[in-house]
C-alpha cells in the first residue's frame, strides 16, 4: 500500500495521475439500506474504472420464507441436532451492485436507480413472510450468504406491505441521505 486517505468517500476526488488498483468499501447494512455503499462504489468506480471493486457484487433477492423453519431449534447437550429444513420460495433478484450495474447506470443522475419487479405467487400460504436476502461476493470464491453475518439476515420488505398473493412488487433504489430499496405494490387485477 502506497497511501491511504481519510475522507468522505461519496465526494472524494481520485488523483487521475494515481488511480487505485483496488477499491475496497464496506459501508453497508443488510439489503443495502441506510449506508452509502451504492453511492460510494458508484462514485469511485466512475473515477477509476480499471480498479478492482471489493466486494465484487452485492445481490439482494426476494423470497417467501416460513420464519418458523429458518433456524435450528435448541437442543440439549448430547442430543443430535435435527437437520435444517428451510421452507422458502425464491422470487428473484431485486437489486445488484457490481461493476456491471454501475456501468449500466451511466447517465442516471436522479435520486433513484432502477431495480427489478417480481411477482408473488397467487396462492400464498399464511406461514410465508416476504423477506429480502443479501449475498455479498467479496472476491473470487469468498462470499457471505444467509446467516453468515448480520449483513445476511433476512430483512422485511421496505414499507412492510401486506401480501395476499398475486401482487407485483416493483423495486427501485433510493439514493441520498436515507439510501435503500423502496417497494411499491401493484395489486392483482380482478
Amino acid at each position: 500500500m502506497a497511501d491511504y486517505v481519510q475522507a468522505d468517500a461519496t465526494r472524494y476526488r481520485i488523483d487521475p495521475a494515481r488511480p487505485p488498483h483496488v477499491i475496497v468499501t464496506e459501508t453497508m447494512n443488510a439489503a443495502l439500506r441506510t449506508e452509502p455503499q451504492v453511492a460510494i462504489a458508484r462514485h469511485l468506480v466512475k473515477q477509476a474504472p480499471g480498479a478492482l471493486l471489493v466486494p465484487e457484487r452485492v445481490t439482494v433477492r426476494a423470497c417467501l420464507l416460513d420464519p418458523a423453519a429458518e433456524l435450528t431449534p435448541p437442543v440439549w447437550p448430547g442430543q443430535p441436532v435435527p437437520p435444517l429444513r428451510r421452507d422458502r420460495i425464491e422470487l428473484g433478484t431485486v437489486f445488484e451492485l457490481s461493476r456491471a450495474t454501475i456501468v449500466a447506470w451511466h447517465g442516471i443522475d436522479g435520486a433513484t436507480l432502477p431495480a427489478a419487479a417480481i411477482t408473488v405467487p397467487p396462492a400464498l400460504a399464511p406461514r410465508y413472510a416476504a423477506r429480502l436476502m443479501t449475498r455479498i461476493d467479496a472476491f473470487g470464491p469468498h462470499r457471505l450468504d444467509g446467516y453468515e453475518s448480520s449483513l445476511n439476515l433476512p430483512q422485511r420488505l421496505p414499507g412492510r406491505p401486506v401480501l395476499g398473493g398475486g401482487e407485483r412488487l416493483v423495486f427501485d433504489y433510493r439514493l441520498g441521505s436515507e439510501p435503500g430499496l423502496a417497494c411499491r405494490v401493484a395489486r392483482p387485477s380482478a
